[in-house]
C-alpha cells in the first residue's frame, strides 16, 4: 500500500470513528432512557373518595388505614412554567387534587400527562383557604400549615405510570363552578368560552416579574355578553416564565385549573393557567358557542 493509500485509509477510519462517537454522544444526551412505568400497583380509592375524608376547613387529617389507600391520577399541572411551585395537580374521572412535594423541576419526572399512583397512608389532607391539598405532615407553630411530601419520601409514596395521557378540559360556565370544598370541578381542568379581559387591563402583563410582595397578580375575566355577573379571577405567579407576557386582546376560550380562595367574608373563584397559549383570544366579536346537546327534527313530531 503506497503512502497516499495509507493516509487516505487512516483518514477514512478517523472520520468513521468521529462519526460513531458523535452519534453515540447525541444518543446519550438527546435521547435519555425512557422510564418504564410501574406495573405492580393499582388504585383502590378515587380522588373524590380521598377528598371526602377532609370535611372540616382548616383541619389536618392524617390518612391512617389498616391497608394501603392508593389513588391514581393524571398530572394536569406541573412546575414547567413556574406558575405552580412545589405543587402538582392530578385528576381522575371523579375530581382533582393538589399534591405538595418538596421538589424543584419535578416536571422532568412527573410532566403533564404522566399517570401517577400515590400511596396515601401516613400522608395528610388539609386545605388552603378551602382548596383541599395532600401533603406530608404538619408544620407546627402559631399558624400550622400542611407540609410538603419530603423529597426523600417521594419515591416511596409516588409511583410513575404511563406518559402522554390526555385530559380533556370540561367546558363549563362560571355558574357551574361551585365553592364548596368538595365541588367536583375544583382542581380540575376546565374551559370557559367567549371570555375577555376588561378594556382597562389591556396592555398589562400576566404578572409582575421580579415583584416579591405580593407574589402574584390577579385580573378578572368576563364573559363577553355578561360583564356584570360572569367574572372570574385569573391569578398568576410573579415568578412564572410568562409573567412579562402581555394580556391578550380579543375574545375567546380559556383552559385552566379551577381553584377557590375562601376569605373571611367571601369565597372567590380563581383560575390558574398552565401556559398563555391556553388563553386563546382569537375572536373580535361576541359570538357565544351554542349549547351542547342533540339537535332534533321536531317536524317529524307534529
Amino acid at each position: 500500500m503506497n503512502k497516499f493509500s495509507r493516509s487516505f485509509f487512516t483518514a477514512t477510519l478517523l472520520i468513521a470513528a468521529v462519526t460513531v462517537l458523535n452519534t453515540s454522544c447525541k444518543k446519550q444526551f438527546d435521547q435519555p432512557p425512557v422510564e418504564a412505568p410501574v406495573t405492580n400497583i393499582t388504585a383502590n380509592t378515587t380522588i373524590a373518595q380521598l377528598k371526602a375524608r377532609h370535611t372540616v376547613r382548616g383541619a389536618f387529617d392524617k390518612i391512617d388505614s389498616g391497608s394501603d389507600i392508593i389513588i391514581r391520577g393524571i398530572v394536569t399541572g406541573d412546575d414547567r412554567t413556574g406558575n405552580l411551585y412545589k405543587q402538582m395537580v392530578i385528576q381522575d374521572s371523579t375530581g382533582g387534587l393538589y399534591v405538595l412535594i418538596d421538589l424543584n423541576s419535578y416536571y422532568n419526572s412527573f410532566p403533564i400527562g404522566r399517570e401517577v399512583f400515590i400511596k396515601c397512608n401516613g400522608l395528610y389532607l388539609s386545605d388552603y383557604a378551602g382548596l383541599i391539598q395532600l401533603g406530608g405532615g404538619v408544620v407546627t407553630g402559631t399558624r400550622p400549615e400542611l407540609a410538603d411530601i419530603p423529597a426523600a419520601k417521594v419515591n416511596s409514596v409516588m409511583f410513575k405510570g404511563t406518559l402522554n395521557n390526555v385530559v380533556t378540559p370540561k367546558t363549563v360556565t362560571v355558574d357551574q363552578l361551585g365553592t364548596d370544598m368538595q365541588n367536583k370541578y375544583i382542581a380540575t381542568l376546565v374551559k370557559l368560552e367567549a371570555y375577555r379581559f376588561a378594556p382597562a387591563d389591556l396592555g398589562k402583563t400576566f404578572a409582575s416579574a421580579g415583584v416579591t410582595s405580593p407574589s402574584a397578580a390577579s385580573f378578572d375575566l368576563y364573559r363577553c355578553d355578561d360583564l356584570a355577573n360572569s367574572s372570574i379571577e385569573i391569578r398568576t405567579s410573579n415568578y412564572c416564565t410568562f409573567a412579562s407576557t402581555p394580556l391578550p386582546t380579543g375574545i375567546g376560550a380559556v383552559t385552566a385549573i379551577y381553584t377557590i380562595f375562601a376569605g373571611s367574608f367571601s369565597t372567590s373563584k380563581q383560575l390558574t393557567i398552565r401556559t398563555p397559549d391556553e388563553v386563546e383570544f382569537t375572536g373580535t366579536d361576541c359570538v357565544i358557542p351554542p349549547p351542547t346537546g342533540t339537535l332534533r327534527d321536531i317536524s317529524a313530531m307534529r
